[in-house]
């Protein structure tokens, strides 16, 4: 018996290898997600210290390629923990393209949140601000750092920095190439700008 390898079917081959392909490469990476639940796009830089965590739920995307995003994505997408403790969680229904995720203690990017292209977002300094201090440092702990999160539904717009202690609440947007200092950004409102301030409100109020 012969089977007719139509062009639905051919589609559909083609894309459970590369479900599988990419399931693999995050794996070999030890990345905590299953297989068919994230797209990748390119292939991401990851750098994941022993002992910390990356995990990736279901139906997220990554882009990591110039062509998958035309936006203009400047570079590979990046995820990366400095510490045995860290973790960066994408959950179900976000996407990122050409981020830089780097945790030294916790990023969480909330439920069908995306980032625009090239967003940066760091839950530490790196280094202290004091000279000598720099100068003396042995840890990254040496600097200051606080956990940053971003809710559910959010839309962070192209360019945009979100720096330690940023929380970013439900059903809000950061507008294009702002930069978030650590403030929180109430539920359902639009912020912009550097420094960040509020636009708008975003809450349908009845009577």
């Amino acid at each position: 018996m012969s089977i007719k390898l139509t062009k639905e079917v051919f589609l559909n081959i083609k894309k459970n290898i590369k479900q599988m392909i990419d399931y693999l490469y995050l794996r070999s990476k030890g990345v905590d997600t299953k297989y068919g639940y994230c797209r990748l796009v390119g292939f991401p830089i990851i750098s994941k210290v022993a002992g910390s965590k990356i995990i990736i739920e279901e139906n997220v995307t990554i882009v990591s390629k110039t062509k998958g995003n035309i936006a203009g994505v400047n570079n590979r997408t990046i995820l990366a923990t400095l510490d045995k403790g860290a973790e960066i969680i994408l959950k179900s229904g976000s996407g990122v393209s050409g981020a830089k995720l780097v945790s030294l203690i916790g990023i969480e990017i909330g439920e069908y949140s995306g980032l625009g292209v090239n967003c940066t977002i760091y839950d530490t300094d790196f280094h202290p601000v004091d000279a000598m201090s720099r100068r003396n440092q042995k840890s990254p702990f040496d600097a200051k750092y606080k956990r940053v999160k971003v809710g559910s539904d959010v839309l962070i717009g192209a360019n945009c920095i979100l720096l330690k202690g940023s929380q970013v609440g439900d059903r809000s947007v950061v507008g294009a190439g702002s930069v978030v200092c650590g403030q929180t950004i109430e539920d359902e409102t639009v912020y912009a700008g550097n420094p960040i301030r509020k636009v708008r409100s975003l809450r349908v109020i009845t009577r």
